[in-house]
């Protein structure tokens, strides 16, 4: 049992052996995580989980949440009561850390396909923290597992009902509201959100993601000029970062940047930049051996640049390598797309027929009537463009640019013949070829099942002061 000073001021605050342990298992703590839980636990999560080994990332992830949430109880909470100066900042990191090692564990008991008992352990751990920012958490918590694990969005927004919206500073929180609210935001009060949450957090790479996303917002509202601007400014600022300010889920929102806005704005060398961090990106992953499906993921955004840049058969590669590390349905849409560019017709079809969308979406039919519209422009082959036409009068758009654009194919389908001339509807249909999906990950404050886990090492650096 090691006695560092931290271990030994929080072993006067362990359960006893034959209760259930701190970190909300439902095991006894003599079982669980006693003689085991340290601040150390945090380095051997992250390398764990990182290369797909969750049953120990789990066990490094309750190890650690238990050290954490002894060292609340033996450090923070005697500050508290001694009313000494610094008690309310060490409060809140304490609230946000716990609430990061709180979703480490979601994403063990996620990936371990033993998600339903996660909600056990959100009620296990509600009271180890005394405060209505704690609250909020385990409400935040609640309300994800219901999106993440269930696809419920109803249920997560109800789940966050007990949070007044209004005058919440905590960017997980009001991501995921923006997320699951069933009432359409306009402009304004989408960015009056999501500059609270860029205002309000503490991570670079959160920052970004919410100010690409701010800057889709205004695409998405026809406003591309100002659009152009704040993804301009979004990108620059964070590559004037030092090294040491960009984690790695930052420099993947980076890459995404790039790669979003070059092929929204058709910008060849922003494109190109895209392309260059993202093959970083790889080369780091492959040489942390980090799990498949997010290499996978890495290699789909790659073969998107290739797609923008009209390399189709280094597009093609890509995609074909992301799909043979995880079989992604939503990969193929964009794999059919590179096909069809190539004229390999046939193949794009079988592709596009094979596809599984029972989890898909609108975001993500969206973009499969989009493929399917540029197979139907290209073929003019009436089953194709059928079914093209069937896709895209169901697909639901709110956004006055999706909205104009599903309506100009609908159009063009509708007038569309076997022999009719296939220049002009090719065209349009290779406009709208370069827009991929416009939602950004909501996960990334949250639960991101594909992202790296080092965003806590901020927090971390905090936590050994204690």
């Amino acid at each position: 049992m090691t006695t560092t000073p931290n271990r030994f001021m929080a072993e006067y605050h362990e359960p006893d052996r034959g209760k259930s342990c701190v970190c909300g298992s439902g095991k006894k703590f003599k079982r669980c995580c006693a003689g085991s839980y340290s601040a150390e636990a945090a380095a051997l999560f992250k390398e764990t989980f990182n290369t797909g080994d969750y049953k120990n990332a789990l066990v490094h992830a309750r190890r650690h949440f238990t050290w954490y949430a002894l060292s609340h109880k033996a450090h923070t909470l005697s500050l508290i009561e001694a009313k000494q100066d610094g008690a309310e900042e060490w409060l809140q990191l304490d609230i946000e850390a716990l609430s990061e090692l709180l979703e480490n564990l979601h994403l063990c008991y996620y990936h371990l396909g033993i998600s339903d008992e996660f909600l056990d352990v959100i009620d296990s751990v509600r009271n180890v923290i005394q405060d209505k920012r704690w609250d909020a958490k385990i409400a935040y918590a609640r309300a994800l597992w219901y999106l993440v694990d269930k696809h419920d969005e109803n249920s997560a927004y109800v789940a966050l009902q007990s949070i007044d919206i209004k005058l919440s500073k905590d960017p997980e929180i009001l991501s995921l509201y923006l997320h699951v609210c069933p009432t359409r935001f306009t402009l304004s009060e989408s960015v009056e959100i999501l500059d609270r949450i860029i205002i309000n957090t503490i991570k670079e790479s959160v920052r970004l993601e919410y100010r690409v996303f701010k800057a889709h917002e205004y695409y998405l509202a026809s406003q591309k000029q100002d659009g152009e601007k704040l993804f301009d400014e979004a990108i620059s600022e964070f590559a004037e970062l030092s090294d040491e300010e960009k984690s790695s889920y930052g420099r993947l929102q980076f890459a995404t940047a790039l790669a979003s806005y070059g092929m929204l704005a058709n910008r060849q060398d922003v494109l190109e930049d895209g392309r260059d961090a993202i093959n970083g990106l790889i080369q780091e992953g492959e040489k942390e051996n980090y799990k498949a499906s997010y290499i996978a993921e890495l290699h789909k955004m790659l073969g998107d640049c290739e797609e923008g840049l009209g390399n189709y058969d280094n597009a093609i590669k890509a995609y074909s390598v992301s799909l043979e590390l995880n079989q992604s349905h939503f990969t193929k849409i964009f794999l059919s797309r590179s096909l069809c560019n190539n004229e390999d017709y046939n193949n794009a079809r079988e592709l596009l027929e094979s596809i599984d969308e029972a989890t898909f979406e609108n975001p993500e039919k969206f973009d499969l009537a989009i493929s399917w519209a540029l197979l139907a422009a290209a073929t003019l082959v009436e089953t194709d463009i059928e079914e093209a036409k069937g896709r895209l009068k169901i697909i639901k758009a709110h956004d006055p640019m999706l909205i104009q654009l599903r309506d100009k194919w609908l159009i063009e389908l509708l007038e569309a013949k076997p022999e009719s001339e296939p220049g002009k509807i090719r065209k349009l249909i290779s406009s709208l070829n370069k827009y991929v999906t416009m939602n950004p990950n909501f996960f990334g404050v949250g639960i991101n099942v594909n992202r790296i886990i080092d965003d806590v090492d901020s927090v971390n650096k905090n936590k050994d002061k204690k």
